[in-house]
Order: C-alpha cells, then structure tokens, then sequence
C-alpha cells in the first residue's frame, strides 16, 4: 500500500521548515549520535527536501543534508541497546512487518521521484522507455532503469505561493529530472504521479509517475553522463528485453512494471 495515494497528495498542503534538524524533539540527537553526525555534516548540501513530520495539518517539509541522509543510512542496521530490547534502526522504522511512516522522532525520509516515459494507445500501455544507468553512479550503477529518477529539490517548491500540494511537489520534481537527465521537457501537468511509497533501504519516500506521450520514438533525447544509453520497448516484453541482453534491473524499474502491468484475474468457465 501507497504512503500516500495520488488522490491524498493532492489534497495534502505542506508547510516548509528553513531548519536541518527538529532541536525541540530530543531523540533527533539520540539518532545523530548513533549515526555518527555532527554539526557540521549538516552544512553539507541541503538542497533536496525531506518529510520531517506526517501527522501535522499541514505535513511538515524540512531541508535535508545529503551527509546527513548518508550516514542515517548507514546507520540502519546498528544494534540498538539502550532501550532495553536488541533492535537495530530499521526495526524501529518497521511498524507489523512495514515500514513505519516517517517521523522526526527517528529519521526524516527524503523525497524521491522516480518516472516512466509511456506511449498509450486505447488505455493501454503499449511501449515505454527505460534507460541504463552509468557504472560511477553511487547508487544503482550499470542497471537498468525507469526513464529518469532523483531527489526532489527546494527549487521545485513554486515561489510565493500561497499553498502548494505534495502532489505538485513532487509533479514539478519530475519534470526538472527529465529534463537535466534526458534533455526533454514536459510541463508539471504532464505528470501522473500514481503514489508515495516509503523505502527503508535508502530512507526515502519515493513517488512513482508517468508521463504519456504519442510517440516516445519523436522524442529528442539527450541523456546526461548519468545516462549510458535508453531503451524504448513494448512493455509487456520488457523483463524477456532486459533478460535477453543480460541487464539487471533496478528495484525501482521492476516495481513500476508491476505497479502499470497488474496481473490479470484467471476467468473460469
């Protein structure tokens, strides 16, 4: 199940917090401590954004350090003890066997955005296009990949207006991606965000959307060096491509497959 579906973030306003850390709640320096943070990671380029607080009316946005991030990251899998019970970080983030929504109690989740450029003929998805991620990338390198992907930044927040939504949000982070990853821009109207869903491997709650065109093959695609090559496939053939060609394939592009190809029900009789 989604953090937020697409009808939640839209109707879900966001109020931003000019400050790195929450120094009112006490366990934000218990989790520094544990991570191995101080101070002065936190100067350390806070350009994208984080979920800092859910339950707030509207949802809490704050700056995030990406070492700050980094280190959190790592710090998942340390063995906590002071408590009481042996649980590491992620056990905590985990509440039923799922991940907990995000709370500046513990972490703050970072937002993501992750994109399929889709052709659609009659509803239905026909060919989309995928691309492959360059081997001296820190994370996912020489997989294949959704058309673009990053973390939303505060330049995507819309300059003085008077209230913004998630969904907007992330809509207008997916359209600046596309365009610094693959040289083509689309307006932020383009963009069908499906959901938020959170990720404990990288603290993350990623948004995944499409973007439907006529024709991918018109499109005048220049990728970034983050980029080796794109791919445009018919998507009910994209595991039997990838597989083919000996590509490996990104968590983030098989969940979208899933996510846009649903299993059709067995018809009996």
């Amino acid at each position: 199940m989604p953090m937020f579906t697409a009808n939640e973030l839209a109707a879900t306003e966001f109020r931003f917090v000019d400050e790195l850390i929450n120094k009112s709640v006490p366990s934000a320096q218990y989790m520094m401590d544990q991570a191995g943070i101080d101070l002065g990671d936190l100067e350390d380029g806070y350009t994208t954004i984080a979920i800092d607080q859910l339950q707030s009316d509207p949802v809490r946005l704050r700056p995030l350090s990406y070492a700050y991030h980094l280190k959190a990251t790592r710090a998942l899998d340390i063995l906590q003890t002071d408590s009481g019970q042996s649980l590491t970080l992620r056990q905590m983030l985990v509440d039923e066997g799922k991940p907990a929504a995000p709370d500046s109690d513990l972490f703050a989740a970072k937002l993501g955005v992750s994109c399929l450029i889709a052709e659609r003929r009659d509803g239905e998805i026909t060919r989309v296009l995928t691309t492959h991620r360059a081997a001296h990338l820190a994370v996912l390198p020489s997989a294949q990949h959704t058309s673009f992907s990053g973390g939303v930044d505060i330049a995507d927040m819309t300059p003085n207006a008077e209230s913004q939504t998630l969904y907007q949000l992330y809509a207008n982070g997916a359209v600046r991606e596309c365009f610094e990853e693959l040289g083509v821009q689309f307006e932020p109207e383009r963009v069908d965000i499906l959901g938020v869903w959170l990720g404990l491997d990288r603290l993350n709650a990623q948004a995944f959307g499409v973007i439907y065109v006529d024709d991918i093959s018109a499109l005048k695609i220049n990728p970034n060096d983050e980029l080796t090559s794109y791919r445009i496939d018919p998507i009910d053939m994209l595991d039997t491509v990838i597989k083919h060609n000996g590509l490996e394939q990104t968590p983030e592009l098989r969940f979208m497959r899933k996510l846009l190809t649903p299993e059709k029900p067995l018809l009996l009789g």
